[in-house]
């Protein structure tokens, strides 16, 4: 039988390792703009399989003026969380789907956190390659959103109100080994 790992074309069998540099978009009335990084350490099962898990640190300079946001405090977020990666192709060049999920902590956003995306792998070596990828991006907050007169009040969350989450696109840029 033969082996389904071929230097040369694709992720090879074992330690896998990524390192991204990350910025967030804002796309609803509630969400920062934000940037970070990450890190994921993981295996390579199959040529398509990759698991592992990974945190990083991502900051958002708070643009609102509203009352409760006068002081326009940076908002701080560490994630941690479980990453799958599906390679669709074996080759130099590859296109592929990866899920982060996990929880944030930190000062303004925590909680469950959801990160598909969509991106493309440039293989340098066996080992060394670089990946851009875009994607969707949902984060927990202790925010909520009140519409009053048309106009969007942001405030910290009340023990009877429900929070809005962060959506985001994201866009990556990293380097694995």
């Amino acid at each position: 039988m033969g082996s389904d790992f071929t230097p040369g074309q694709g992720p090879q069998k074992g330690y896998r390792a990524f390192v991204d540099l990350e910025y967030y978009k804002s796309i609803d009335a509630i969400s920062e703009d934000h940037f970070g990084f990450s890190t994921v350490h993981g295996y390579q099962f199959k040529p398509w399989l990759f698991a592992g898990a990974g945190a990083g640190m991502k900051i958002s300079h708070n643009k609102h003026s509203k009352p409760d946001f006068a002081k326009k405090t940076d908002f701080y977020m560490f994630p941690v969380f479980a990453d799958v990666r599906f390679d669709l192709l074996k080759g130099k060049f590859s296109p592929y789907l990866d899920c982060r999920i996990g929880y944030t902590l930190g000062n303004k956003a925590y909680g469950l956190m959801f990160n598909p995306s969509l991106g493309c792998r440039m293989g340098l070596t066996d080992k060394l390659a670089i990946n851009a990828s875009l994607g969707y991006s949902m984060q927990s907050t202790d925010i909520a959103v009140v519409t009053i007169n048309n106009t969007a009040i942001w405030h910290h969350k009340g023990s009877n109100e429900q929070n809005n989450p962060y959506h985001c696109l994201s866009i990556k840029l990293g380097i694995e080994f």
